[in-house]
This record gives structure tokens, C-alpha cells and sequence, in this order.
């Protein structure tokens, strides 16, 4: 996640253009960020509707050589101006990613729609959970599991409601499945 400007975005492009870590890399600007995140959340509306290209961060997508030194390379790029955030998901065989936004959506008129931190957790339909994570600051989460459905619930001190994703997630194996969990204040 970037707050980078021209020049720190040139610095970050050149870091990941030198490093032989790096197989691949995408710049992500908001507009892009926005366009991804309504597309994926067609489904939902409520949630699609609702973003605005301040809300979502310009970024770098970065695919990573087999054997690269991933934990370095993620150290080196926190390091830099304009980084406010480096974020590693990774897909193995066998398993998929969900992610996605912790959102606090509501409130009195006129309303709002936002990314709050808090903690989400990700467990079987009504069983056991499986994981719980911090989110970022933005609201940002994501989880390595094993293919099947899930439920996803959150909270945050800032909402200070129960917060949970509109349907339950199916992730196949590879899948990178993107799920908001709302709080909606009243």
C-alpha cells in the first residue's frame, strides 16, 4: 500500500526492477484498486456502491521468483518512503487465499463507508474457527487456507458492533477469494 509520490513511486519501480526476487510487478493506481474491488463485489451492491477511489491505495503487485528471499525483500520495501504498508499472500497447491477489507459501512446521515482496523476470523459454517487475524490499518486481511466454505466475522474497537461478510465464502483450491466484512452502525 502506497503513499508514495512520483518520485518514491520511481524509487519503489526501480528497487523492484533490480531486485532478482522479482519476476513480475504491476503498479495498482486507485482508480485501478477501484474498478478491481467493484468488479469483485458485483454481487454485493451494497458494498460495491458504496467505495469512493480516495478509500482503496495505489500499490505494486509483485509476483516473486521460486526461491526468492521473500522476508528480505518484504524488510527492504517497508523501509522505503512513501511504503505504507508490504503485505505478503502467497498460494501454495492445495490451498487458497481469502482477503479482503474489514469495512465500517452506515451510520447518521449522510452516512459512510470505510476500512477500520479490527479483527476478523474465518471458520467453518457454524463450527469451530479456523484462524483470526489483526487487520492493516486500512481494514486490509487475508488468510492461507485449505479449500471449502467459510464464514467470516470481525470486530473493531472502532465500530464497537458485531461485523460479519454478507454470504458464505467457497474457496477452491488456488482460488484468491475477495470477501468484505461489514459492521453496519445504525
Amino acid at each position: 500500500m502506497l503513499s508514495a509520490n512520483q518520485p518514491e513511486r520511481a524509487a519503489i519501480r526501480s528497487r523492484l526492477q533490480r531486485s532478482p526476487d522479482v519476476r513480475r510487478f504491476a503498479f495498482v493506481s486507485r482508480a485501478d484498486a477501484v474498478r478491481t474491488f467493484r468488479r469483485v463485489f458485483a454481487t454485493q451492491p451494497d458494498v460495491a456502491d458504496h467505495i469512493a477511489a480516495d478509500q482503496l491505495p495505489a500499490s505494486f503487485r509483485i509476483g516473486l521468483r521460486a526461491r526468492a528471499h521473500r522476508r528480505a525483500l518484504m524488510r527492504a520495501l517497508r523501509r522505503m518512503k512513501g511504503v505504507d504498508t508490504a503485505v505478503q499472500s502467497r498460494i501454495f497447491a492445495g490451498t487458497a487465499v481469502v482477503r479482503g477489507m474489514l469495512r465500517e459501512v452506515g451510520g447518521p446521515a449522510p452516512g459512510f463507508d470505510r476500512g477500520v482496523y479490527g479483527t476478523v476470523r474465518i471458520r467453518i459454517p457454524h463450527g469451530k474457527v479456523v484462524a483470526t487475524t489483526k487487520t492493516g490499518p486500512d481494514g486490509t486481511y487475508s488468510f492461507s487456507v485449505k479449500p471449502r466454505a467459510y464464514e467470516l466475522t470481525g470486530s473493531s474497537p472502532v465500530a464497537n458492533v458485531p461485523c460479519s461478510a454478507r454470504k458464505i465464502v467457497s474457496a477452491r483450491p488456488g482460488a484468491v477469494v475477495q470477501a468484505a466484512v461489514v459492521c453496519n452502525i445504525r
